[in-house]
């Protein structure tokens, strides 16, 4: 009896310590590590990666604890994320304030919404982008919690 009662105790410590991470222990403002940056080896040019790392002194993400973020990079896009495992999810719904659908009645859009992953690290003080888009067009590099 005894024994079982203290692997119960340990499965349930085990479990609390790897599988911890949700939207409200998210929750904060992450910004955008400018040293942690690396460009695509196709694209580097100069001054290009330079630039790209001045931009990204201004990119920040805010995850809520009820679910939605925002991101501000060039332009500002919000939406709903979830979290599975080691792996945050965001859907943009808007993109510089207009819904997916109005953006996409505009004369000549090309609105290509696709969801942005990010794997969590340290336990959600870090967030490493890993779509393939993203870091084929964009370059690698990490959000980090304020």
């Amino acid at each position: 009896m005894k024994a079982a009662l203290i692997v119960s105790v340990l499965a349930v410590a085990l479990v609390g310590c790897n599988g911890g991470t949700s939207a409200s222990s998210l929750a904060g403002t992450y910004a955008a590590d400018p040293s942690s940056f690396k460009m695509p080896a196709d694209s580097k040019s100069s001054g290009m990666e330079g630039m790209a790392k001045m931009m990204m002194e201004s990119m920040k993400l805010e995850l809520k604890a009820d679910g939605t973020f925002n991101l501000n990079m060039i332009f500002e896009m919000s939406g709903k994320f979830t979290v599975n495992g080691n792996t945050i999810k965001l859907t943009p719904d808007k993109i510089m304030g207009q819904s997916i659908e109005e953006l996409k009645k505009q004369p000549g859009a090309k609105v290509n919404q696709s969801d942005l992953e990010m794997e969590i690290l340290e336990g959600g003080k870090k967030l490493k982008p890993i779509s393939k888009n993203a870091t084929k067009d964009v370059g690698e590099f990490i959000f980090v919690k304020k």
